[in-house]
């Protein structure tokens, strides 16, 4: 190189650096920042808005309910009614009397509510001997009183602040025909004459199946309807001996067409709840 000038200069470090340009790929558009296409995220928002729809009411934990309306008799084992045209003595039916109930549970995953169950139904039987219809003054019976009790399990669809659900409930239950003092007299099979009755009763197996709907009107609280069908499957019916104080009963083979129980039972009630 001429004086006065620099010479080439030289490396001993290596080869030279390459530099490499920035990618020109060009972005999805239909992606966001979150890598999202616009459908995902639709369905993600579906999601969370469902999740927040079912987060807006309680629908998990113990449940209470009480039930108010009115019980209609279903012939059973026994006549709901007698008009003349059919055997028996008695003539009248079994009017519509009071139904209330109370069901204490716990409620699973939204789906399943399991606990137990009281029902008390009220029926008015106006029955008499002589010819329909039955004047107050004959009327044989005071009032008929039906106990049941059940183990629940009740099925749920919930659809935003909506139940639809429906109950099966086996147990237990307690049937009983209180008649007038002295009104009622029978001459029962194995009996030499005929006797006054105190009570005519039957006990034993029942189920209940009830559709329920109910809708929310709190975060806890709500309100619905509630249809329960009771059957009373009674092995026998029982009556007590206003004389002797002794139980006389009689298979449900055996025929009677004077026996008022078992009957199976129609409550239609209104029904408030909460899930605790």
């Amino acid at each position: 190189a001429p004086a006065g000038q620099p010479g080439p200069t030289t490396s001993s470090s290596g080869p030279p650096t390459t530099l490499t340009p920035a990618s020109t790929t060009p972005a999805d558009p239909a992606a966001n920042d979150d890598g999202l296409t616009p459908a995902q995220r639709k369905q993600q928002a579906s999601q969370r808005k469902q999740l927040q729809g079912n987060s807006a009411f309680q629908r998990d934990g113990f449940v209470a309910e009480l039930a108010l309306g009115a019980s209609l008799c279903i012939s059973g084992t026994a006549a709901c009614s007698n008009d003349g045209s059919a055997a028996g003595t008695l003539v009248g039916r079994n009017g519509p009397g009071f139904g209330t109930g109370v069901t204490l549970g716990v409620r699973f995953k939204q789906y399943i509510v399991v606990g137990l169950a009281y029902d008390f139904h009220m029926l008015s039987p106006r029955w008499g001997y002589g010819v329909a219809p039955i004047t107050a003054d004959e009327l044989v019976y005071r009032n008929a009183l039906l106990h049941n009790v059940f183990g629940v399990l009740r099925l749920v669809i919930p659809v935003s602040r909506v139940d639809i659900g429906l109950e099966v409930a086996p147990g237990y239950s307690f049937q009983f025909f209180n008649p007038q003092e002295g009104r009622l007299v029978r001459q029962l099979p194995l009996e030499s004459q005929a006797t006054a009755i105190q009570q005519e009763f039957s006990r034993g197996f029942a189920l209940k199946l009830a559709p329920v709907l109910s809708v929310f009107v709190s975060k806890r609280a709500y309100l619905g309807v509630r249809g329960d069908v009771i059957l009373g499957l009674h092995p026998t019916t029982c009556y007590k001996d206003a004389v002797s104080l002794k139980n006389i009963c009689v298979e449900r083979s055996y025929v009677d067409d004077d026996r008022r129980a078992p009957v199976h039972t129609l409550g239609l009630k209104a029904l408030v709840g909460a899930v605790f």
